[in-house]
Parts: structure tokens; C-alpha cells; sequence
């Protein structure tokens, strides 16, 4: 019963010409938003790979020099494109796309969203955009004249005195609507999926492929919430025209108000200092520090007593090097502070979205999407704390360098111009790394937007089984 029902309903979507129409654009739609993030995901790894080892080369290849010199150059490190970046670019456009790791920790600059088309600023059509805005659009145009359509015409009466099953009607009838579409999103989806992952570095594919999957649910977990919240409405409403302004009304106020309103209101209760705010408290707190010639005397006598000699030549290390390596040590404890506390905040406010989730399912799915795309704020704070280990690591080589073969008795006013070393100092720098987190700890980090998503998925099926059980057939 199940089947024949589909298949009419089938046939008569798919003879509706408005269907064909609609489903034509949106297969168009969904494939123009995978390529596009494939083509940008594509350009963009290659561009900053390009860059990253010109930059790595460029720092192997610099001239003999000072250590402290080479720390004051430095060498920028760029952030890792991950592959579903390309589904939902999420906060990656207005991050910035590399750092630049030198003495002091530094924001990220050179933002895309910078250097875009001016045309792309109005809107840019992504891949999360269709899935989360677009899709549940038509899926509630098609769901909404299950019931009511129907009983309008008078067939849901004779359907029901032909001894067909209410639950056997509903399933064929979802079916029939549903697999026409499915039929156009799933290959458009699958054909995009393995493209990107054919155009990824293979280093990427375990984690990248868990994220995906976990992706996957939790968009069919949102379709589910649409299409039962359109058979309560199809079911409980007493005309089409009702039933249609009902689920519009809610589709504007679930994906257009909701977001908008929650992420105002989270930035409102919980505000974020500006870089440039980061950078200005960074600089106070380090000009408040100890003054580095009095450290240094400081430091000198302490090596003197505790290698049990009396004139500076005699030491086996240079007591600028370790004031240098203080300084940094110092320095970082106070940026890692203030950008603990950008990062925290940030923390907050995703927190809060999470938990406003309740207001709207699209919330929770959008948090869950960034998150496991890789571009949502936490990730981000996960980057930038890698690469500033990696800065940390950088300075402390070139300081130890100092420390252990610099003549104990230079001054440190001369460091720039007495000790100049070569390649085989700038090597002991590793390459840039970055690996991602696991997944687990990742889905603990949004547990709340999994709950709630599952709460929405439970509520409203139950609300579509309550409201079909009382549907009126005539």
C-alpha cells in the first residue's frame, strides 16, 4: 500500500511542472554551491601552500646573521585548509589567513573576505547556505499539502473508507513527495563529496571523513525536523492557504530571524575586544615589565655564583641569550593572557548559541556545522594556539643558540652585529604542522547542540504523530 501510494504521488509530482522547474534550480543551485567552495577550497590551498614554502625556503635561504635578528624577521605561518571548509567556510573569511611568528605573538591578518569580488559581498552561495536555507524551503512547499490538500479536494475521505492505514498513508505519501527531490540533492551531494575529497591532501581523509559522516546526520536530522513540523502543520490546519503562510512564517522566523537575532544578542551579553584593543593592553602590560638592563645584571651575578667563577669570559654561556629567552618567556605569559581572554570570549558566545538552539533547530545545526567543518571559532583559537607554540618553539632555538655560543662577555646592545650564524641554525626550525583535533573531543565541545538537535527531532515527530492521529478527513 505503501509503494502504490508513492507511486502515485510520484507521478503526480513529478507532472507538476511548478516541481520540475523548482527542482531543476535547485539541483542547479546545489551544484553550483559545491563547485564553488571546491573551486575557492581548491585556489585558496594552493595559493597558501605555494606561499607557505616560498616562505619556508626564504627562511632557510636568509643570509648569515644574528639568531635575534632572524627572530625580529621571522617567518610567516599560514592556516591550514581544511577540506570541509568547502561545505561551510563558517567564520574563515573574516579570520585572517596567516600569522606572522616573530618576537611577540601577533593576530592573524589578511583576511578573504578583504580580498573578494565586490559582487560576492552581497551574498555568497555555499554549499551549508542551500543545504540549510534553501533545501527546507522546498521541502516544506512540497510536504505542506500532505493532509490538507487532500482533504480539500475530497480524496483524503475516500483514501481513508478504502480501509487504508493512516501511517501507511503518510509514509507513501512523504515518499512520494520526498524521493523526486532526494533524487536531485543526493547525487548533486555525493558527486560533490567525493570530489572533494579526491582534490584533498590524503593526510586529512580519516578525520575529514568521520567529520563528514557525523555532518551528514546531522543534516538529515534537520530535514526530519522540517518535514515533521510540515505534516502538523499539513495536518492541523484548515486550508492550504493557511498552512502555506504557517510554514513560511516559520521558515523566515527559524532561518532568518533566529540566527540573526541570537547572534546580536550573544554579542551583546558577552562582548569581545578588538584586536586592536588585544594588541594595545599586550603592549602596557610588557612596558610595565622589569627593565631589561636591570634583568640582565640581575641575571649575569646569579650565573656568576652558580657557576663559581668571577669575571663574565669564564662563563660556558652568554647571559644575554637567557635575558633574551626571560623576555620572551615574560612577554608570552601576558599575550597569551589577553588572547586567552578573545579566545574565551569567543568560547562564551558559541556557548550561547548552542543553547539557543531551542529557539530554532537551525541554530543548533549551524553551530554542529562550523564545528565540524573546522571553521568555527574554536577551531580557529586551535590554530592559532598551534602556531604560537610553533612561535614559542622558533624564538626559544634562536635564543639557546645565543645562549650556548655567543661570547659570554659581548654586550647585548651589539647582539645584531657580533654573532651572525647561517643555515644550519635557521634548520633547526621545523616546518609549520598542524594536526586536527580529535573527533571526540570535538563532539563533547558541542554536546549541547547534538541534545538539543535530537530534542527537536523527537519533539517534532511526536507532534506530527499527535497531529495525523487527530486529523479531520472531511
Amino acid at each position: 500500500m505503501i509503494g502504490l501510494i508513492a507511486r502515485r504521488e510520484i507521478l503526480e509530482t513529478v507532472r507538476d511542472g511548478r516541481f520540475r522547474w523548482s527542482v531543476v534550480a535547485l539541483g542547479f543551485l546545489t551544484a553550483i554551491s559545491f563547485y564553488t567552495g571546491w573551486h575557492e577550497y581548491r585556489l585558496r590551498k594552493v595559493q597558501y601552500e605555494t606561499i607557505q614554502q616560498s616562505e619556508r625556503q626564504r627562511w632557510l635561504d636568509q643570509r648569515e646573521r644574528s639568531p635575534h635578528t632572524a627572530v625580529h624577521q621571522g617567518v610567516y605561518v599560514f592556516r591550514p585548509q581544511l577540506l570541509l571548509s568547502s561545505v561551510d567556510p563558517g567564520i574563515e573569511q573574516y579570520v585572517g589567513m596567516a600569522t606572522h611568528a616573530e618576537e611577540g605573538q601577533n593576530l592573524f591578518k589578511w583576511k578573504p573576505a578583504e580580498d573578494t569580488r565586490a559582487l560576492h559581498r552581497f551574498g555568497e552561495i555555499t554549499a551549508a547556505a542551500t543545504l540549510q536555507i534553501v533545501i527546507p524551503l522546498v521541502i516544506a512547499l512540497l510536504v505542506y499539502p500532505v493532509f490538507i490538500a487532500e482533504r480539500e479536494q475530497g480524496t483524503l475521505r475516500l483514501t481513508m473508507a478504502l480501509g487504508v492505514r493512516t501511517s501507511d498513508f503518510i509514509c507513501g505519501k512523504l515518499l512520494g513527495v520526498l524521493a523526486p527531490l532526494a533524487a536531485v540533492v543526493v547525487p548533486a551531494t555525493a558527486i560533490g563529496a567525493v570530489a572533494l575529497c579526491l582534490s584533498s591532501d590524503a593526510s586529512y581523509w580519516p578525520g575529514s571523513v568521520e567529520r563528514l559522516l557525523w555532518m551528514i546526520a546531522a543534516y538529515i536530522a534537520y530535514f526530519g525536523v522540517v518535514a515533521a513540523v510540515s505534516i502538523a502543520v499539513s495536518a492541523r490546519s484548515s486550508s492550504s492557504r493557511l498552512a502555506l503562510v504557517t510554514l513560511l512564517a516559520l521558515w523566515f522566523g527559524t532561518t532568518v530571524l533566529a540566527p540573526q537575532i541570537a547572534t546580536e544578542t550573544a554579542e551583546l551579553l558577552i562582548p569581545t575586544p578588538s584586536g586592536a584593543d588585544v594588541i594595545t593592553a599586550i603592549a602596557r602590560d610588557n612596558l610595565q615589565q622589569k627593565v631589561r638592563d636591570d634583568n640582565l645584571r640581575d641575571i649575569e651575578n646569579r650565573l656568576l655564583k652558580q657557576y663559581g667563577v668571577h669575571e663574565l669570559r669564564e662563563l660556558p654561556v652568554s647571559p644575554v641569550g637567557i635575558v633574551m629567552q626571560s623576555g620572551e618567556e615574560s612577554s608570552a605569559r601576558i599575550s597569551n593572557y589577553h588572547f586567552g581572554r578573545l579566545y574565551g570570549a569567543w568560547e562564551r558566545q558559541t556557548d550561547f548559541l548552542q543553547h539557543a538552539g531551542v529557539l530554532s533547530p537551525l541554530l543548533s545545526l549551524q553551530v554542529l556545522s562550523m564545528g565540524l567543518a573546522g571553521t568555527d571559532p574554536a577551531q580557529h583559537a586551535d590554530i592559532a594556539h598551534a602556531a604560537e607554540r610553533y612561535r614559542e618553539e622558533l624564538v626559544r632555538i634562536m635564543n639557546d643558540d645565543i645562549t650556548r655560543f655567543r661570547d659570554p662577555t659581548l654586550p647585548i646592545t651589539t647582539l645584531a652585529d657580533d654573532f651572525h650564524r647561517g643555515r644550519d641554525v635557521w634548520e633547526r626550525v621545523p616546518p609549520f604542522r598542524y594536526h586536527l583535533p580529535p573527533l571526540t573531543g570535538l563532539l563533547e565541545r558541542y554536546r549541547a547542540s547534538l541534545y538539543i538537535l535530537g530534542l527537536w527531532l523527537a519533539g517534532s515527530a511526536i507532534a506530527a504523530a499527535l497531529a495525523v492521529r487527530r486529523v479531520r478527513v472531511d
